[in-house]
């Protein structure tokens, strides 16, 4: 028996041995790549947790020595070399972009790059090189200064050689250590990152996928750099059909059925948290009012199609619809239309805003938004700051555009979108856990937090009605998806899985059409038409067209069996959500059980 154990012992030891192995052949490469990386880390926590990024970025430079082992090591010492120059070339580049433009390396700015010819590129670097920006690069330019200097010199490496040997009892045991700290806590954030990065999935394909929700994402300049060449490949077909559509968004006639169309984006709203929708908790008391004033109509069956903002974003403005034979950005976007009818088209966004370098993600709004010949084809006019509260951005909207013959107003609001406590000032704190003793105990503070996002919220959109109170205008609210809010027991946060309880919280939405009292006088049968579609099973892909008949736009791209407004409406089409489960099927098979 005894004999049994010092073999175990001699195999365990050995094990943890070869663990340690990669790391102390390869010292001074590990330790300056991964200060580096901790460095570019620690500057801003892009996509996810800082603390979980250093323990990953530990795991990412790990792997990348043992499979460097592998090969010869004449081989290998080269391969570290041209690793060094690529991954302290991309850190600068990111970070340099992130000072001077306020983004890393995206898609959208790798694309302009690319696109960009020599003098243009002379003129940028002249237009966009300081200095000062430059200077706070200097901690990188040391790590690599220091990197090269201590893998060229015979004395500092004798001196960590002996280093380690003395530290050798430590070493043994912090490596194992730290790779089964970071294995647990990093796996999944692997798995993402080898979907998007690896395979080149999409956000929405992966999370589909691999049914993971990653603490981490592309969290350091390489990570993002390969990120955006798999994105701007995928997106280069996309941009190119979405320019062309610019060309054909034909308008026959237009004879401004509404001078003034609000349209309101509210953002990760639960509807069953509403008043409106018979919540228990006086969360929307403003909007009630109004609904009980008669001015505000209530849909009782909308669904979004989609539970990520970006997948959102093309359905709604797209005229594209489920069923057609072709993809949505062959499509022209309902913004254009109006634009080319004659309407002022104004797009204030507490989320996307006017600066074709603030395209941080890797998403289809940036193509719609962040593009500037997309966002000049669709947009007069345009924010350019982000708020942290949704108040501020209704305040900078000054006033509709009088001398045009009609205007149309997109506000897209922060809303109660994630984290829930950052979505309100502290005086909309009327909600506190206390209030919610149905509910499991580590849940209430959040539900409370949720609560009173909305309660905001109300007040918000509030503002907005006042605003144009005295106009001769109609307000649409709806918003671009649902939220997990711990219902029935669930948990929190969005989701791909299509349990009953996780698709209502997450695919029905809240809408509402407001209409002024100048509106009723003047456009009785509209109002008519609102109050008789109340009832009808909606999704977002017929907000564009039940916009287009409001604003009287004849065109080809319009569809009568998509506005709900019409009497040509077909109330039965297909709600597919995230492209591939019917909303109905799921809803009422469960209902059936």
């Amino acid at each position: 028996m005894g004999k049994l154990k010092q073999i175990m012992k001699k195999f365990i030891l050995h094990n943890i041995e070869i663990l340690k192995k990669p790391i102390e052949q390869n010292l001074i490469w590990f330790l300056f790549t991964y200060m580096a990386g901790a460095f570019c880390n620690a500057l801003f926590p892009w996509e996810g947790s800082r603390l979980i990024g250093f323990f990953q970025l530990f795991l990412d430079v790990y792997v990348v020595v043992v499979i460097g082992s592998l090969f010869p090591r004449k081989v290998w010492n080269i391969a570290k070399w041209i690793l060094t120059i690529f991954f302290y070339t991309v850190s600068i580049i990111d970070l340099f972009c992130w000072f001077r433009l306020a983004t890393p390396i995206s898609p959208t700015l790798l694309v302009t790059f690319m696109q960009t010819n020599s003098n243009e590129a002379q003129e940028a670097l002249d237009a966009y090189i300081d200095y000062g920006y430059i200077l706070k690069l200097l901690p990188l330019f040391i790590l690599l200064a220091m990197h090269i200097v201590a893998s060229n010199s015979h004395r500092i490496k004798a001196y960590l050689n002996r280093l380690t040997v003395k530290f050798s009892t430590a070493i043994t045991c912090a490596v194992p250590l730290m790779l089964a700290v970071t294995l647990s806590m990093c796996l999944k954030n692997e798995i993402f990152i080898f979907y998007r990065v690896a395979l080149g999935y999409n956000v929405k394909d992966t999370l589909i996928t691999t049914n993971i929700l990653p603490t981490v994402r592309l969290y350091t300049p390489v990570h993002r750099f390969l990120g955006a060449i798999r994105d701007a490949e995928q997106n280069k077909d996309i941009i190119k059909h979405l320019h062309a559509n610019l060309e054909l968004t034909a308008v026959d006639s237009c004879d401004f059925r509404s001078r003034n169309i609000i349209l309101i984006i509210g953002e990760s709203y639960n509807r069953h948290h509403s008043q409106l929708y018979g919540y228990n908790k006086p969360t929307t008391p403003l909007q009630s009012q109004h609904m009980k004033n008669g001015n505000l109509v209530v849909f009782e069956d909308a669904v979004a199609m989609y539970n990520l903002t970006n997948e959102i974003f093309p359905a709604m403005l797209s005229t594209h619809c489920i069923g057609d034979s072709t993809d949505w950005f062959r499509t022209p976007m309902f913004t254009t239309l109006f634009r080319n009818a004659g309407y002022e088209v104004s797009f204030f966004s507490n989320q996307y805003i006017k600066d074709i370098s603030d395209s941080y993600s890797d998403f289809h709004e940036d193509l719609l938004l962040n593009n500037e010949k997309m966002s000049a084809a669709q947009f007069s006019r345009r924010n350019s700051v982000r708020y942290t509260y949704d108040k501020e951005l209704i305040e900078e909207f000054d006033s509709l555009t009088s001398e045009s013959k009609g205007n149309l107003v997109i506000f897209h609001l922060m809303g109660q979108h994630i984290n829930f406590k950052s979505r309100y000032p502290k005086e909309f704190g009327y909600f506190n856990g206390e209030m919610y003793s149905n509910i499991s105990p580590e849940y209430r503070e959040l539900i409370a937090h949720y609560d009173n996002a909305t309660l905001y919220n109300d007040y918000i959109l509030n503002l907005i009605i006042e605003k144009f109170q005295n106009e001769d205008a109609i307000i649409i609210h709806v918003a671009d998806h649902g939220e997990r809010t711990c219902d029935n027991g669930d948990d929190y946060g969005r989701t791909f899985s299509y349990k009953p309880s996780d698709v209502k919280q997450q695919y029905e939405i809240p809408l509402w059409i407001y209409f002024t009292d100048r509106y009723k006088e003047l456009h009785p049968d509209i109002v008519q038409s609102v109050i008789e579609a109340k009832g009808d099973p909606l999704c977002t892909e017929n907000i564009a067209h039940m916009l287009l008949y409001l604003g009287g736009i004849h065109t080809v791209h319009y569809s009568d069996a998509h506005n709900p407004l019409s009497a040509g409406f077909n109330p039965d089409a297909p709600r597919i959500i995230n492209d591939k489960y019917n909303y109905d099927e799921i809803i009422n098979n469960t209902k059936k059980q």
